[in-house]
């Protein structure tokens, strides 16, 4: 009996590791993306050694929005951005051509 609780142990022990590591990888993967300015044209996000400037002409949703709520930005999947305070998302391709991705908001339309 001793040795079935020591085994519960070791696997419920070894399913907690497992679990806390796979936690801490969606949490630094999350990090790896930060907003690095903010000026009256546009946002810039560095995301890991990569710069990428969002331009509120091209990002319009971003212009009046609180800076705690830009701020707020996680990367859930590679190349994927997502600001959850304000119901954004956008991948990579979006941000690097906008114009191939024309966008009701810009436009006024809903």
């Amino acid at each position: 009996p001793i040795l079935n609780k020591r085994s519960e142990i070791s696997a419920s022990a070894t399913q907690f590791a497992s679990s806390a590591v796979e936690f801490d990888t969606v949490q630094l993967r999350q990090r790896e993306v930060e907003v690095t300015n903010i000026s009256q044209h546009g946002i810039w996000i560095l995301c890991r050694d990569r710069e990428m400037f969002l331009s509120f002409e091209d990002f319009p949703w971003f212009k009046d929005a609180p800076v705690a709520m830009i701020l707020n930005v996680e990367e859930p999947s590679p190349n994927h951005y997502r600001w959850p305070d304000l119901d954004i998302d956008l991948g990579l391709r979006t941000i690097e051509h906008p114009e191939r991705y024309p966008m009701l908001a810009a436009k006024g339309g809903g």
